[in-house]
């Protein structure tokens, strides 16, 4: 439920953080994620993971037996075990061999059966539960009582190694079998708030921000790279099964959508600032207080632009780089004290109130991948006429609609008022 960026910042910020205190053990843990994505090899395969093992999605009616090999859509292939019975199904066990074995060996019975290799997994352990330090003695002294299995006091790295030797069929996509444990496909549709907000943080982190960082770096300013990884870091302790999913209680849930919103003012605050760093940087080639307008496409476009301006007077008009006037409309005016604007008006015993104007500014060939500057210029005549609106007519086959008089002004300094039909 979070994006693919988002996994993938946590598989590089993880083994970051695992080279940092020693090495790392490659092998892709996910047994309780709510279903297992088809893609998952590709993102293992990318980090240097060549093995993964999982638990919930998985049944015989995907693949016969527990070890096979996973491809994803792109060719990338992992090895991969299933824990059937989950991966604390050996945790809590007696520590004397005679009380321990009856549920061992039903346990690895059950196992076995679903098994197309010798080599069994047996996780022992469970979640918020400590160490069993009597278990490796105890199945010691089993190896020396029985002879149907050898206990081996291992971990995954040694287990895939040892698994290697068996040959192994391969599956490609989802897993999302509920047959032998629940998946939770209702998560997808609890705490939307939650899930809405994460979107809009990824997006725009990933398709906004860093774009923006890595245009003012080329151009000479810092990357902030600690602040932004600092944000991911953040998001990411939003993102795990049960966080993400919304299956928690009100008060968990409040704390991961404050997470989220948090990482969101983060971002928009560092991207506004960058924006204006970059703004101040462009040299200005007229009278007036720079309007420039960016285009993020790689084509060249013409469109309208929204705007909101603050005007002291009744008069203004908006120029190019070359003193031409645009044409404009004013969409919506109000009234707008300033004080709550502009700090050193907010203890001004005379209240200061502006003209706030919404207008839809028409631009023209902006540039592919750049911006074009125009240039507000208070106190001064729009400079475009007004079109004819006596002409102005919408017409098809069974109605026509006229603008009459002078009650509608479409570009123009005037408010704007709804024609009648």
């Amino acid at each position: 439920m979070v994006g693919a960026e988002s996994i993938a910042r946590n598989l590089l910020l993880g083994q970051a953080d695992c080279e940092a205190l020693g090495p790392r053990m490659a092998v892709g843990y996910v047994p309780d994620s709510f279903g297992q994505s088809a893609q998952l090899p590709m993102f293992l395969k990318q980090f240097a993971i060549d093995s993964a093992v999982v638990w919930r999605g998985w049944s015989e009616y995907d693949t016969p037996v527990t070890e096979f090999r996973w491809r994803s859509l792109d060719g990338s292939e992992v090895t991969a075990a299933v824990l059937p019975q989950g991966y604390g199904c050996a945790k809590w066990l007696p520590t004397e061999p005679q009380q321990a074995w009856p549920r061992l060996s039903a346990i690895l019975e059950k196992q076995a059966s679903f098994s197309g290799s010798s080599q069994l997994l047996l996780p022992n352990g469970n979640d918020q539960s400590p160490f069993e330090y009597g278990v490796p003695a105890m199945l010691e002294r089993l190896n020396t009582q029985q002879d149907q299995y050898h206990f081996v006091r291992s971990d995954f790295s040694r287990y895939f190694a040892a698994l290697a030797q068996t040959p192994l069929a391969t599956f490609e996509g989802e897993l999302l079998s509920p047959k032998y444990m629940r998946v939770h496909r209702g998560i997808f549709s609890t705490r939307m708030d939650i899930k809405q907000a994460n979107a809009y943080l990824e997006n725009v982190v990933s398709r906004q921000l860093e774009p923006l960082l890595s245009v003012v770096w080329r151009l000479g300013l810092p990357y902030p790279q600690k602040v932004v990884e600092n944000i991911w870091r953040e998001a990411m302790k939003s993102h795990a099964h049960d966080s993400i999913g919304g299956c928690n209680a009100d008060r968990v849930n409040a704390m991961v959508k404050a997470r989220v919103l948090s990482g969101q003012e983060k971002a928009n605050q560092l991207f506004e600032l960058n924006m204006q760093m970059l703004a101040q940087g462009i040299a200005a080639q007229q009278k007036g207080k720079k309007i420039i307008i960016f285009n993020a496409l790689p084509s060249a476009r013409d469109g309208l632009t929204a705007l909101t301006l603050y005007l002291p007077g009744s008069a203004f008009r908006i120029v190019d780089e070359h003193g031409v006037p645009c044409r404009w409309q004013i969409v919506r005016e109000t009234s707008q004290d300033m004080s709550v604007i502009v700090q050193e008006l907010s203890n001004s015993p005379e209240p200061v109130f502006y003209r706030k104007c919404e207008i839809l500014l028409e631009t023209v060939a902006l540039p592919a991948s750049g911006y074009l500057t125009l240039y507000l210029q208070e106190d001064e005549p729009a400079g475009f006429d007004e079109p004819d609106v006596a002409e102005a007519v919408l017409e098809n086959a069974w109605l026509r609609l006229t603008l009459e008089g002078k009650r509608s002004y479409w570009w123009t300094s005037a408010a704007a008022s709804v024609g009648r039909i």
